[in-house]
């Protein structure tokens, strides 16, 4: 888990700092104003953040198998194919954002499977 940004004091550089976005940003000197800076880029980042996708899982399969179609073998493609197709057909209408490690685990309880498929039926849907 990622951890807060938190502004912090560098005393060789006699600056404020802080980590956002994989980035070190310089706040300046001036405490007031380095936090007032740190608050405005918060609010910034909160805005621009990825909204939840209402896209079906299926639709999300799609592409990532038009994807593999073009980037990985055939056998790859197939390989992929058979088993998203599988849990498409067992959840037909579930959204991609409400895919639960207890929905992969109901699928894959329908099947009786190794531990070894079990965990490649597991890492299609992750994947």
């Amino acid at each position: 888990m990622a951890r807060t940004p938190t502004p912090w004091f560098r005393k060789s550089r006699n600056c404020w700092f802080v980590m956002l976005n994989g980035k070190q940003l310089n706040l300046g000197p001036d405490k007031k104003k380095a936090f007032e800076e740190f608050y405005r880029l918060m609010l910034d980042c909160k805005e621009t953040r990825v909204h939840k996708t209402t896209a079906a899982f299926a639709t999300l399969a799609d592409r990532f198998l038009e994807w593999v179609h073009r980037k990985r073998s055939p056998e790859t493609y197939e390989w992929y194919r058979y088993r998203l197709e599988r849990f498409v057909r067992k959840f037909p209408d579930m959204v991609a954002d409400e895919v639960r490690p207890h929905h992969v685990e109901a699928w894959v309880d329908d099947y009786d499977f190794s531990v070894t498929s079990r965990r490649n039926y597991m890492r299609v849907v992750n994947r």
